[in-house]
């Protein structure tokens, strides 16, 4: 994972415009533990050419993707690549960045997800100065019901300090489907933010929360950042298939990414439509 990690900012750094090293700087730490995510996690400080400050980095592997001692695990979802993406675009989660290793050991099933830190991100588990706003659970839930995505729990979700709109950092994706009920599935969900929200605050009723939604998805004008979000990481997809790296449960990402965002747009529609 290091070694990939510093070998992509390296191309950044002379894409820059460097002749030489001289300035360029990539060092590595340890995932503190009381943070969230994964323990396998690394935290990069990386300085590119005319920078004159280091920048802080998140590193992780896809989900249930091979660890540092051994080659096996599963192939990477396309919707967990597409949904850092997407948050990005709507202003939830961190920059994002992908990189694909040139070489492996034992095993093509690699992807490095790497995510800007950013120290304005205010935890849940960590907000002990005031209250969190009930609509801020509610849009987690919101966008964990809809793009099909878990482990939202207190140290991935949060808000950014500044503005106060919600955040989301790490989390994995799971099985998408249309539904049948669409407010059911956004009323009665068994993401642990839900329980959050039916203790937090008594007159968050169905009523509010609908209100909430749509008063969110009008703001981050979700269904045309969908469509932009394919095409930002289609370059991903593509180095993928040229190095032969599956994904999983399909015969390409494009096949397996064509029916999520199918299923997201339509779920959605029926939302926006009640």
């Amino acid at each position: 994972m290091r070694e990939a990690t510093k070998n992509h900012f390296q191309q950044q750094h002379y894409k820059l415009g460097a002749e030489d090293e001289t300035d360029f700087g990539c060092r590595f730490e340890a995932r503190p533990i009381h943070l969230g995510g994964s323990r396998k996690n690394t935290i990069a400080y990386v300085k590119l050419h005319g920078q004159n400050e280091e920048t802080k980095f998140n590193i992780k592997c896809h989900h249930f993707g091979p660890s540092n001692s051994s080659s096996h695990g599963q192939s990477p979802e396309i919707n967990e690549i597409y949904c850092y993406k997407l948050l990005e675009l709507i202003h939830v989660g961190p920059q994002v960045q992908f990189i694909i290793p040139k070489r492996f050991t034992g095993s093509k099933l690699s992807l490095y997800i790497v995510t800007r830190w950013e120290d304005d991100f205010i935890p849940l588990s960590g907000n002990t100065e005031e209250a969190v706003g009930v609509d801020v659970l509610v849009q987690i839930l919101l966008l964990g019901t809809f793009l099909f995505i878990d482990d939202l729990h207190s140290k991935n979700c949060g808000y950014w300090k500044d503005t106060k709109e919600v955040a989301i950092v790490d989390f994995m994706p799971k099985a998408f489907f249309t539904f049948t009920n669409v407010k059911r599935a956004f009323f009665y969900n068994d993401l642990s933010v839900y329980r959050e929200i039916s203790h937090s605050d008594t007159e968050c009723d169905e009523a509010a929360r609908m209100e909430v939604a749509r008063k969110c998805l009008k703001k981050w004008d979700l269904l045309s950042q969908i469509d932009l979000a394919i095409e930002q990481i289609t370059p991903e997809m593509d180095q993928m298939k040229q190095q032969e790296i599956g994904f999983k449960g399909f015969n390409s990402s494009s096949e397996k990414l064509d029916q999520y965002i199918s299923t997201i747009k339509q779920n959605i529609i029926k939302l926006i439509g009640t």
